[in-house]
């Protein structure tokens, strides 16, 4: 009986921490001009962007998406964010599909990692995605783009690439920001 009870226990547990890490509220990475000009707020600045790309089938029938799955374009697509030493996910980028998402964020120093994507409907997949953000630094991660398929299914491959495009982010977020860019490092995410 004390065996029953104790496993009981630890499936209780091991459900409460998923529950816990999907159904919570993440902080989104993209950041208002008050929040990093926070002097209360210690930590680096990071700058980059997400685009996931995705083309619509030639044929939408019902059948289709019965056999082959919904369209890739009928979802938003959320990336989890964690600190490499945090236990669970802190932030998240809410990305539409073919609209590149450029964020702006402050963090504390540290090394980071997108760990997840998922669409919230069943889909999802482990990424490994590395980016450190450098106290009191301004620092570009690059462009991380998502190659999605037509279609998205459980067994679904996607093609993840980083892609150096400094100068149109530096345009964007000096304008947005008001952001020196003499200042700005470039230290590009990478993928493990």
């Amino acid at each position: 009986m004390r065996r029953y009870h104790k496993k009981l226990s630890c499936i209780a547990l091991m459900m409460c921490i998923v529950l816990f890490q999907y159904g919570c509220t993440f902080k989104p990475l993209q950041m208002s001009k008050d929040e990093i000009s926070d002097k209360n707020t210690r930590g680096g600045i990071v700058f980059g962007s997400i685009l996931v790309q995705v083309n619509d089938p030639k044929n939408d029938s019902a059948w289709q998406t019965f056999l082959k799955g919904k369209k890739g374009s009928d979802f938003k697509y959320r990336f989890l964010v964690a600190n490499i030493g945090g236990v669970l996910a802190s932030n998240e980028i809410v990305v539409d599909p073919n609209v590149e998402k450029t964020f702006v964020a402050k963090l504390e120093g540290g090394n980071y990692k997108i760990f997840r994507m998922y669409t919230g409907k069943g889909y999802h997949t482990d990424t490994d995605i590395h980016f450190s953000v450098i106290p009191n630094q301004i620092t570009y991660i690059g462009k991380l783009k998502v190659d999605m398929p037509e279609r998205v299914h459980v067994f679904s491959k996607l093609s993840l690439k980083i892609e150096d495009d400094q100068l149109v982010a530096i345009s964007q977020i000096k304008h947005d920001y008001g952001f020196d860019v003499d200042n700005v490092i470039k230290y590009l995410m990478h993928m493990k």
